[in-house]
């Protein structure tokens, strides 16, 4: 799973993170992902009953992320935070599906 940020029309069968103008936090490595498919670790993997948050500070232009309410590493900047809309990842048998609201 992958809990994040993308800009409208983000693809549907990428995990978030991965392709341009998206940001995320997988669960599978405890790796950020920002625009590209190269992770950065942040934390260990996510673990059954985690809540995992994502939250975006537009006075600053960065993410962070939190893991049962608490801040986990430093935010993550970014140059352009507008048309930004929260998704979130999954990836079964090889297959990725992302959504975006």
């Amino acid at each position: 799973i992958g809990v994040g940020l993308a800009r409208a029309g983000y693809s549907n069968n990428k995990m978030p993170g991965w392709e341009p103008v998206s940001h995320a936090w997988h669960g599978d490595d405890g790796c950020t992902f920002n625009s590209c498919g190269t992770g950065t670790p942040l934390s260990s993997p996510w673990s059954e009953g985690d809540v995992i948050g994502c939250g975006i500070d537009f006075n600053r232009s960065s993410l962070f992320f939190t893991r049962n309410g608490v801040l986990q590493g430093q935010p993550i900047r970014i140059v352009d935070t507008s048309g930004l809309h929260t998704t979130v990842g999954f990836q079964t048998k090889g297959e990725c599906v992302s959504i975006s609201f």
